[in-house]
């Protein structure tokens, strides 16, 4: 399954070439115009998996036939099984996205005393939360989101399929005027700008406080709904869109803790997990202190 390389991307961005067809196969899916709003770089290797696994995206509204269930009776099948259980069959976009960071969140806790044998998860993508888990005798209710930078997913996606030249992160944070066209994605976020300084540090980590806290109310909404199953605890996951290398991730970590501050009480989750964009780091957070998880090695 070929991808298209940069020089089309960019044709198909200024109207010299054919946008997307109907279809609903992975590879029209990743080519669609509003493909990053949905997708990250996980979905992408889920593409080029195909063949390999069977995944196969379906329309959004077969999501609720999509549930699926795991179990694990140790550390070494927990680690080993997971990823073939959850990538596998038809899913939606949203269904496979959740998948792969539940599987890298329970990969990275698998040796952890959090994690208690024998383990179950249940996939419920038609009810919140989002996951049910089973770890011991404790249940627990784990919601997944984003903390989204839709314009720099949208350049991401963009440079998975080929596109040329170096992403300028900071080029595409949020500006207040909605989200950019494919055009002014490539063009903010690929140009060369020579004489334009970067967001200094203290601008990115604001930039980056606003979008994770409106994450982490959007979440405490949909906790106190009432159709939300809650466990003896609930969990909340969160990738990083943004993300930072992990010799640069100790400042996201503070960063992160200072907000949470805020939210800790009872009643609310118990534990968050924060995730790297391309699982390079995951940390765990509680109202009493906060840590890096080990990332397994494969």
């Amino acid at each position: 399954m070929g991808l298209r390389n940069g020089q089309q991307d960019i044709a198909v961005a200024q109207g010299q070439g054919q946008g997307p067809s109907a279809s609903t196969s992975l590879e029209t899916a990743v080519d669609a115009e509003d493909a990053p709003n949905e997708l990250n770089a996980e979905v992408l290797v889920a593409r080029r998996s195909h063949g390999r696994w069977g995944c196969v995206l379906v329309s959004e509204c077969e999501n609720a036939y999509m549930n699926c269930e795991f179990s694990a009776n140790t550390e070494d099948e927990l680690a080993d099984r997971i990823g073939r259980a959850f990538c596998q069959g038809k899913m939606s976009k949203t269904a496979a996205n959740e998948r792969i960071q539940m599987m890298h969140l329970l990969r990275a806790l698998a040796g952890t005393s959090v994690m208690r044998y024998p383990v179950r998860v249940r996939h419920t993508s038609d009810k919140v939360p989002d996951f049910q888990l089973r770890t011991g005798g404790c249940r627990v209710g784990v919601e997944l989101t984003r903390i989204g930078f839709q314009d720099l997913e949208h350049g991401r996606a963009l440079q998975a399929r080929g596109l040329k030249g170096t992403l300028s992160v900071s080029e595409l944070y949020p500006t207040g005027g909605g989200p950019r066209g494919k055009q002014a994605v490539i063009r903010n976020g690929f140009g060369s700008k020579p004489f334009v300084f970067p967001c200094s540090v203290e601008e990115e980590d604001r930039i980056w406080t606003a979008g994770a806290r409106e994450s982490l109310n959007a979440k405490t909404a949909v906790l106190a709904r009432n159709d939300f199953a809650h466990g003896d605890e609930d969990w909340l996951v969160l990738v990083d869109s943004v993300g930072e290398v992990a010799e640069q991730a100790l400042g996201r970590r503070e960063c992160f803790s200072r907000l949470l501050a805020a939210f800790w009480k009872p009643g609310w989750f118990s534990r968050v997990f924060l995730q790297d964009n391309f699982y390079r780091w995951q940390m765990m957070f509680a109202a009493s202190e906060s840590s890096m998880l080990a990332v397994p090695k494969s």
